[in-house]
């Protein structure tokens, strides 16, 4: 006989009514409408089952042994009462989630009022901002996060200082304020982990390598000897130091095992799980169905329904306090308890904006414009883009954009098969989610360490005309059995990390990655060309290096001596020039910037036979010229000459004579030669001088004779001409 075919498996709950449940006087498990699914083969014991048990008769005597019959028989039936549930699988099933009244979101049918009943949930908790008393806890010291790649190790975080009050708090000599410990700032929350090269790459034998990396796992930090069993995070317990300082050397500098403890300190367990409870039941109201939520420019489509989200900022029990993103009057709103918050599903209306000047087109209004030329010409016009304006009421958080494209749907059941629905779903969690910022050199003050975290309780049906909410209206979707956050291969890759990720060893980024390395070779750069000038000032000052010169021959056959008489200018015969050889180790191709002013290729020009003029860069020559004259007439011998060097442009004189030389008669032709064809007068001047040439100039060697002939002269010698120094006096490398 099948004793338990009736069994029901019931508990004290809260009774069952249209709206979700009971009181919500206690949190507890209601199992009324579940079912066991079991098949009740008994199994073999070794106690009989007795139903019912003996009970007293009229004319039992008063004897124990007659008074223990019952009790046997009752304590033998529970005895195989444990062998038959021992021996049988049951199978609860059926436990609809309205049955669960923890957060249990519902409404009255009456109104636009959504309720939620009081419960608790696990949050992960981001919020950083205000987040303690700076005196309190822990602050960063004044130093910085430094990068020095001169140093061992290049990268070093700021020191931590612990305050005053906060060890007052810790051995209970003031006890004025909560501190919230939970733990985490007390024990290691990873392995200790060093990477190490065998030999040290700094070591002078192994200059280009090679070498080995290594992971040291032995503790750095305030240790001695290899790891063993009682350094293991979890047994030992973190260090409390008043300041923990990164510029110390091992064994005193912190490792990333205590800097994780320490960091997390300095935020007070930012990013930690805490329990929230709400214990209130709490309510919000839903905002109607406006046109407005809508850009509707098409008669074949009418959106009817909006679908919303409503869920719960988070608040730990082991906060006085928490912010979230929204505004209060110019800063972040605080709450001291769960609040509910709603995300429309609607009403986010792109509209057209510019950082400056006219707004971009209005394809709101007039959406002919999109595909036409000027349509086109705007997409090069970064001042021109379209932001979202939320259409939001007293009772929103946020809204979203809800195209008509999407009432393309056939299925009009909002959790129908298939995505093919036709509404728009906010985004359960990672909407409103955020994690703040906690730079080196952030504040609790900083917006950027607002954070926050939301549960997620259900999606509301907003329909067009209706003014009240129902119980068909509300969709469930309390995140009690949950997929993890984060894939496989994710948490593997985070978990994997070496040496351990945490709040002093965050993961790195693309972009901090590749800032590092621009700022990395910027700095080589930098540093390159530092040395590359140092060694070009060491060539400047040491090195022997061949100076810009220039020689040439003069020469002439005879002419007739007007030719060498000074013009109105004080000019004389300006010589023609032969054979040019030049040095030119200042070239165009070696100084461009240099040379960019010059407009010419060399230092000193070199210039093709009986040309008369020279380009000269600016700088200090040296002049030495030889020059012999003679003319065919014995009785001119008392005419003088002299020689010059002079702007050919402007006729100025740059190395005037210092004095004159007679042409001197001397008989150098056979002795039976008449005087009027064989005698010959002649004269020889050499000249060196130290010139200056301020700018660039074109210049020329020029003869004068004191008067005028009509005898013909001739010239020989030469002139070589060296670039000695710049002008500032340094040698002669341009500058």
């Amino acid at each position: 006989m099948n004793y338990l075919n009736n069994f029901n498996v019931f508990m004290n709950a809260y009774g069952d009514d249209s709206n979700g449940g009971g009181d919500g006087g206690s949190n507890v498990l209601n199992l009324t409408n579940a079912s066991i699914d079991a098949s009740f083969d008994f199994v073999s014991s070794p106690f009989r089952f007795t139903d019912p048990p003996r009970y007293y008769k009229a004319n039992d005597p008063y004897f124990y042994e007659v008074d223990n019959i019952p009790l046997k028989q009752i304590h033998e039936n529970c005895l195989w009462l444990k062998d038959q549930i021992m021996g049988i699988d049951t199978d609860v099933t059926g436990i609809p989630l309205s049955k669960i009244t923890d957060l249990q979101p519902f409404v009255t049918n009456s109104d636009r009022v959504l309720y939620v009943r009081p419960g608790k949930f696990t949050a992960r908790i981001n919020d950083a901002y205000s987040s303690s008393p700076q005196d309190l806890w822990a602050s960063f010291s004044e130093d910085v996060a430094t990068i020095d790649l001169a140093r061992s190790p290049v990268y070093t975080t700021p020191s931590i200082v612990l305050s005053n009050p906060l060890f007052q708090a810790l051995v209970s000599s003031e006890i004025n304020q909560l501190l919230y410990n939970n733990g985490l700032f007390d024990h290691y929350q990873h392995h200790a982990s060093l990477f190490v090269t065998d030999p040290p790459i700094s070591s002078a034998s192994v200059p280009g390598g090679p070498f080995t990396l290594t992971t040291v796992l032995d503790p750095t930090f305030l240790s001695v000897g290899s790891l063993s069993l009682s350094m293991l995070p979890k047994i030992k317990s973190a260090v409390w130091q008043q300041r923990s300082n990164t510029a110390f050397e091992a064994p005193y500098l912190p490792d990333l095992q205590q800097l994780s403890v320490d960091f997390c300190r300095r935020w007070k367990g930012v990013f930690r799980t805490s329990v929230v409870n709400s214990t209130d039941q709490l309510s919000i109201i839903i905002p109607p169905f406006e046109d407005y939520d809508y850009i509707d420019k098409n008669d074949t489509y009418d959106p009817q329904v909006r679908i919303d989200l409503v869920f719960m900022y988070s608040h730990p029990v082991d906060s006085p306090a928490s912010h979230i993103v929204k505004d209060s009057g110019g800063g972040p709103q605080q709450i001291t308890k769960p609040t509910l918050g709603v995300v429309k599903g609607a009403g986010a209306i792109l509209t057209p904006k510019s950082f400056q000047g006219d707004i971009a087109y209005d394809i709101i209004n007039n959406s002919d414009f999109i595909g036409t030329p000027p349509w086109d010409s705007q997409a090069n016009n970064p001042d021109k883009y379209y932001d979202l304006q939320q259409q939001l009421s007293e009772f929103a958080d946020l809204s979203i954009q809800s195209p008509l494209s999407d009432q393309l749907g056939t299925n009009n059941t909002p959790f129908g098969e298939g995505r093919d629905v036709g509404n728009n779903f906010p985004s359960p969690d990672d909407l409103l989610n955020l994690a703040p910022i906690l730079a080196d050199n952030a504040t609790e003050s900083n917006l950027t360490t607002l954070g926050q975290t939301v549960l997620p309780l259900c999606y509301v049906i907003v329909k067009r005309g209706s003014p009240v909410i129902t119980v068909d209206d509300i969709i469930d979707i309390r995140p009690f059995l949950r997929t993890a956050e984060l894939t496989y291969n994710e948490r593997a890759g985070v978990g994997a990390a070496n040496p351990p990720l945490s709040l002093a060893n965050p993961a790195t980024g693309k972009y901090e990655l590749y800032n590092s390395l621009e700022s990395m070779r910027d700095f080589i750069m930098k540093y390159v060309n530092t040395i590359a000038g140092d060694i070009t000032g060491q060539l400047d000052n040491f090195a022997v290096v061949p100076k810009p010169q220039l020689t040439s021959t003069i020469h002439t056959v005879h002419i007739d001596g007007s030719n060498y008489v000074a013009d109105s200018n004080g000019v004389g015969f300006k010589c023609p020039l032969y054979d040019a050889k030049n040095i030119n180790c200042n070239l165009v191709e070696n100084w461009p910037e240099a040379f960019a002013e010059y407009s010419t290729p060399s230092a000193i020009s070199a210039p093709a036979d009986g040309d008369v003029t020279v380009e000269l860069i600016p700088g200090r020559y040296s002049l030495d010229l030889d020059i012999s004259i003679w003319d065919t007439r014995q009785h001119d011998a008392s005419k003088t000459f002299w020689i010059e060097m002079v702007d050919a442009d402007t006729d100025e004189k740059l190395a005037p004579a210092p004095h004159e030389q007679r042409l001197d008669g001397e008989r150098i032709g056979e002795p039976n030669v008449s005087s009027s064809g064989s005698d010959t007068v002649h004269g020889h001047l050499s000249y060196k001088t130290i010139v200056d040439i301020d700018h660039k100039r074109t210049v020329a060697f020029t003869v004068t004779t004191s008067s005028s002939t009509s005898n013909n002269f001739g010239l020989s010698g030469g002139v070589r001409l060296k670039r000695e120094q710049n002008i500032d006096g340094s040698e002669a490398t341009i500058r």
